[in-house]
């Protein structure tokens, strides 16, 4: 009415139409751009606009986009020219990161100029961000090779490295290219800044071979660090969550209540002062114990300085100025974080990062002052506890750590042997490694493989009641006797997906949630065998609930394999499903059923095989 648009008026005419679109094309990304082209031609301009969503990707529920806008030539050309002056303000030819990386970007943002279709600018923009994130990482990880430069110049000025050892050291680290060798596998630095060959992983590894040669070439280990922390000034935080929270000792939940400095006011900055001066060659960050939900609150950029001065200074001092004290020329810069990442500060729940000081302590100092410009994401920063380290702590931690594995045995229960090799493998690298990130690393990384083992192994004694079956069943199939052989003789994984794949053609897995009965499931040829049921208690109904599941797969030849449930009970019949598999017929890989809504309310313990 009134000539205003109604939503079924019939001047409508439909611009574009899209149906089951896939997360490849809509990716499940924040704040993320997708350009589509409109399927209908348009003939004429207009003016308003209608735009219905008939379903989500998960077909129910809420849904939501952070914008959307139309477009054409005229707005093309703008798209193209900002992709590119947002990629060149932040594309450096000459960084050092993996040259690979920044050739590709250089070759993208050429691709960005001449691009005259909406579509695939929309994926070169993704394509630029993607490579704007691994060049950022790539940098990062390139950095290493700098922070192993400076602890190398450090040890030579120590003296106590034996002549061979300094000379190695002055090789790699000086200016003359020294191709990759025996001696120097990827080459020494200078070469390494000529060629930028490395991916980040590997000028890590590099960056950590240098630091194990310098300490088992050391003829002096160095007493670890056991300082007191008082907390002299800072920005503060929120209320109970200042900086003095940062170094209190109180890093984990298990130690009462877990204290954190979190603020958003950046830069956020914070001065403390030892018991007495120390020279630390690396530190120890632990993350909140909610940074797995707000990773974006870890630290990004952050610098680190060192200084000694000529009289004890306490914030209780008569005309004491925090500010004064803050900008004094006394502070040297030990530490530069740029870009950091998870792969360096993990963003796991007070989980604690081992990280070198980028430029070293050539002196003891007493007082240090951090300071936090940049968070993860967002203008919210927060960490539980930060603490000092040398190598005497790093061979100390190394001992600890593998001692709390001492009289574990992975392979006590049956269990995958990918996993216990794994553990094995990682077990002797945390025995033998020096370098202090790997340290904690391996730790943390060899208590979820025994997790890991211990999952594996319950699922393999489930495995094995279903296996005893299955071998009384006699069932002649060549998959079916090749799992057997694998399951018994190799120690194949206890994963029907995994497993099965590679032994026939079509597997698929049939899970059934049942109630007061006990299964059964039939073949094609009649045979028929009860199988065991697993009973799990609940607080939310009267009654216990049993869940199964069966995986059948189909033979290597044509006949038919069928699954069916029956039962024996005075109680109402549950619903019946059956899943007829047919060799070389497109099917589903999944079918699942729910005898009723009461039992699926109960949440019952599904059995599943991973």
């Amino acid at each position: 009415s009134n000539g205003k648009p109604t939503r079924d008026s019939d001047k409508w005419v439909l611009l574009d139409r899209k149906d089951n679109i896939s997360e490849e094309v809509l990716p499940d990304k924040n704040m993320f751009t997708v350009i589509f082209d409109l399927s209908e031609d348009v003939a004429e301009e207009y003016q308003y606009f209608k735009v219905e969503i008939d379903r989500t990707m998960a077909g129910s529920g809420y849904m939501q986009m952070g914008e959307f806008s139309l477009g054409d030539e005229y707005t093309l050309a703008i798209d193209r020219n900002a992709i590119v002056e947002a990629a060149e303000a932040t594309y450096d030819p000459d960084l050092f990161a993996e040259k690979a990386l920044l050739d590709q970007m250089e070759a993208t943002i050429a691709q960005v100029r001449a691009c005259s279709d909406a579509v695939e600018l929309g994926n070169l923009r993704a394509a630029v961000d993607n490579l704007t994130d691994e060049i950022t990482a790539s940098a990062a990880n390139y950095a290493e090779l700098i922070t192993a430069a400076n602890q190398a110049a450090i040890a030579i000025e120590g003296g106590n490295l034996s002549e061979e050892a300094v000379a190695y050291l002055n090789a790699w680290i000086g200016q003359t290219v020294i191709d990759p060798s025996e001696d120097y596998p990827v080459g020494n630095l200078a070469y390494i800044k000529a060629n930028r060959q490395l991916t980040g992983a590997e000028a890590v590894k590099e960056a950590g071979r240098i630091n194990a040669y310098i300490i088992y070439n050391s003829s002096a280990i160095p007493d670890p660090i056991n300082a007191t922390y008082t907390h002299i000034a800072g920005s503060g935080g929120f209320g109970g969550e200042d900086d003095a929270m940062l170094y209190d000792g109180i890093a984990y939940g298990g130690q009462g209540v877990a204290t954190k400095w979190c603020t958003n006011s950046l830069p956020a900055w914070t001065i403390f002062k030892t018991d007495e001066p120390i020279q630390p060659t690396y530190y120890g960050l632990v993350t909140g114990g909610d940074t797995h939900s707000n990773p974006g609150r870890n630290w990004k950029n952050w610098k680190i300085w060192g200084a000694n001065f000529d009289t004890e200074i306490s914030k209780e001092d008569e005309g004491f100025d925090p500010a004064a004290l803050r900008n004094s020329d006394a502070w040297v810069l030990i530490d530069d974080k740029n870009n950091i990442g998870e792969d360096i500060l993990h963003t796991d729940n007070e989980f604690e990062s081992y990280i070198y000081l980028s430029e070293g302590c050539k002196v003891p100092y007493k007082y240090f002052k951090i300071e936090v410009t940049a968070a993860l994401s967002g203008d919210l920063i927060q960490m539980n506890e930060f603490t000092f380290y040398n190598t005497g702590n790093l061979m100390e931690y190394r001992e600890q750590f593998a001692s709390e594995f001492e009289g574990y045995d992975p392979a006590e229960r049956v269990a995958y042997k990918g996993f216990i090799d794994e553990y094995n493998e990682k077990h002797e690298e945390l025995e033998n490694t020096v370098n202090a990130p790997d340290v904690m690393k391996l730790r943390n990384e060899l208590v979820d493989l025994q997790n890991k083992i211990k999952t594996s192994a319950d699922l393999y004694e489930k495995y094995d009641s279903v296996y005893t079956e299955l071998v009384g069943a006699d069932i002649a199939s060549p998959s079916m006797n090749a799992w057997q052989t694998a399951y018994t003789s190799e120690n194949i994984a206890p994963s029907a997906v995994l497993t099965l794949t590679s032994l026939t053609r079509r597997p698929t897995k049939v899970r059934l949630t049942t109630k007061r009965f006990r299964p059964r499931w039939t073949t094609s040829d009649g045979l028929s065998r009860q199988l065991t049921r697993t009973t799990s208690a609940t607080t939310s109904c009267s009654v216990a609930t049993q869940s199964l599941s069966l995986v059948t797969a189909s033979t290597e030849t044509s006949s038919t394999v069928t699954l069916s449930i029956r039962q024996s009970s005075t109680k109402r019949p549950a619903k019946r499903s059956k899943s007829r598999l047919q060799s070389g017929a497109a099917m589903p890989t999944k079918v699942a059923t729910h005898t009723s809504s009461s039992v699926h309310r109960t949440r019952p313990l599904h059995s599943s095989i991973l």
